[in-house]
């Protein structure tokens, strides 16, 4: 099962239906997009929910989705690496999204990072996805 994806996807269905908060599973590599997201203001906030039986173990992620004049804030979330067809980038390849307006998610040996992040560090790796 693609987890990212499955995520990615109940964002974009979040934001459809006009919700404020949303629930995903959690995954340590999911808990670090929605952290990237959160810097760079696509999303309010987002909360671990620790088990009930065991406070060392988080079963899920609480997101709060941002809105812009009642219109969601990311018109677009797009998975491009997949469990199926990886794709990888040269740190010279990684170019800007939308002129720089939107971004792509690389997951690098640093962990998540931001196309301008990548590009700074000078490191290459995974495309996750892009958002704008």
């Amino acid at each position: 099962m693609d987890t990212v994806g499955n995520a990615f996807c109940t964002l974009r269905n979040a934001q459809t239906r006009g919700f404020y908060k949303v629930e995903i599973p959690f995954s340590s590599h999911i808990w670090d997009i929605m952290l990237t997201l959160y810097i760079e203001g696509f999303i309010r906030g987002c909360k671990r929910k620790a088990s009930q039986t065991s406070a060392n173990k988080w079963t899920s992620i609480t997101v709060f989705l941002k809105y812009d004049l009642a219109s969601p804030v990311f018109q677009e979330l797009h998975r491009i690496s997949s469990p199926g067809r990886r794709v990888y980038t040269q740190s010279k390849k990684v170019t800007k999204y939308k002129g720089g307006l939107g971004l792509f998610l690389l997951s690098t040996s640093r962990g998540v990072l931001t196309d301008r992040d990548a590009r700074g560090w000078k490191l290459g790796g995974e495309m996750i996805g892009r958002v704008f």
